[in-house]
């Protein structure tokens, strides 16, 4: 397996923007050589094989969780990530919350949205997402720090443009309503595919995987 920078000079180019170099299929020693180059924020859809990199890998870096996040391992994945990407239900904010304050933190997430709409896709649809934000802001637990959303994989990665500008303009629309614990720090949207037109975009957090860490 080799590792390219490609994708963090690409992202250079773009003042705050951050790579979450996705570790999903990188062994220790690809993960160690990305660090080396010049990647410290790495991403994990499984809470399992996070918690297992975390204590083998023992680097100075961010650990995002990129993940649905079940209800199950709720408890797990509070302390270990800076940023949980994936809230996107009342019942799971109250969890991730009760369990932040059991444990004296409070620990960042992003909300999810369904921005494209497909039933397959988690998220919160758009419309609801003033509401939902409105529910949430009491949980003294959690602080919601932005927003996170997946485009659906086109051929032509230009074909999410419109996705990515609808998850900006919400992102800017909801900057008004910061408070304390609610306020649009990060837009995590662009993965391997389309991580080019969602810096274009407005994204300030990209989650790639593939094009960091090539397979021979």
């Amino acid at each position: 397996m080799r590792v390219s920078d490609e994708v963090l000079r690409y992202a250079s180019a773009y003042p705050g923007a951050k790579v979450v170099a996705v570790t999903k299929t990188a062994d220790i020693k690809a993960m160690r050589a990305a660090y080396e180059i010049g990647y410290t924020a790495f991403g994990e859809n499984r809470i399992q094989d996070a918690l297992a990199k975390i204590a083998l890998i023992s680097l100075p870096v961010e650990w995002h969780f990129i993940g649905r996040l079940q209800s199950n391992k709720a408890r797990k994945a509070v302390g270990p990530f800076s940023l949980l990407h994936s809230l996107d239900n009342l019942r799971l904010a109250n969890l991730v919350s009760n369990v932040s304050l059991e444990s004296g933190v409070t620990t960042e997430c992003l909300i999810q949205v369904n921005v494209s709409g497909e039933k397959s896709k988690q998220g919160i649809d758009p419309v609801e997402i003033y509401q939902f934000g409105t529910d949430i802001r009491g949980l003294q637990g959690i602080k919601v720090v932005g927003l996170m959303t997946m485009a659906p994989h086109e051929e032509t990665p230009e074909a999410t443009r419109p996705l990515f500008r609808k998850m900006r303009r919400l992102f800017e629309g909801l900057s008004g309503e910061a408070s304390s614990h609610f306020e649009m720090k990060y837009l995590s949207m662009g993965m391997s595919n389309d991580y080019h037109v969602a810096l274009d975009e407005g994204a300030n957090l990209i989650r790639v995987g593939s094009a960091i860490f090539l397979h021979d």
